[in-house]
């Protein structure tokens, strides 16, 4: 295909091909002979190749971090509960109690 075909089908300018052509993003062959100018033609596997590379991949999804709207309840817990809690992370123990964490915040009253 020559580079004005090419623009067509990728509805772009023939000067936009021809600098992905100069550049080395689109891989053509010279089939100029010895002219001034230089008259490319790209292979239909060059131009698969050229649009697989400038496919835009998907950007992974954010995750956001779960808020609770209501914190849980404060005080102490069960014991058997809180030292479970506690190997989890959402527990801590004070004084032979055990108190929920909610957020960063030890749940005390």
């Amino acid at each position: 295909m020559t580079p004005p075909e090419v623009a067509k089908l990728l509805r772009a300018s023939p000067g936009t091909v021809h600098g992905w052509i100069r550049r080395a993003e689109l891989r053509a062959v010279n089939v100029g002979s010895g002219t001034k100018r230089a008259r490319y033609r790209v292979s239909r596997e060059s131009l698969d190749e050229f649009i697989r590379l400038r496919e835009v991949q998907p950007t992974a999804s954010r995750q956001t971090r779960r808020r609770d709207t209501k914190p849980p309840e404060g005080g102490p817990i069960d014991p058997v509960q809180g030292k479970k809690l506690a190997k989890q992370g959402v527990a801590r123990e004070s004084g032979g109690k055990y108190y929920r964490i909610w957020n960063g915040v030890t749940q005390w009253y």
